[in-house]
């Protein structure tokens, strides 16, 4: 498997993404929402891959939130 990381952030998204417990996911989610926020208080360009990828995380926490009965995003 390719390592699916690229950006820092991104460990923590697919930490909370590949956890199956949903408690245990509901926090590792409320971390890689944190991290996403923590990185767009720095300069990201709108039309880079990392801003994609970042709006993609944004939407998938969403989805991942509304699975488990969760608070949005």
């Amino acid at each position: 498997m390719n390592n699916p990381v690229t950006y820092p952030w991104q460990a923590a998204y697919v930490s909370a993404f590949m956890e199956l417990n949903p408690s245990k996911a509901s926090e590792k989610l409320d971390v890689a929402l944190r991290a996403i926020k923590d990185r767009m208080r720095e300069p990201v360009e709108r039309n880079s891959d990392e801003f994609q990828a970042i709006q993609d995380a944004t939407a998938g926490i969403g989805v991942l939130r509304a699975g488990i009965g969760g608070k949005p995003v």
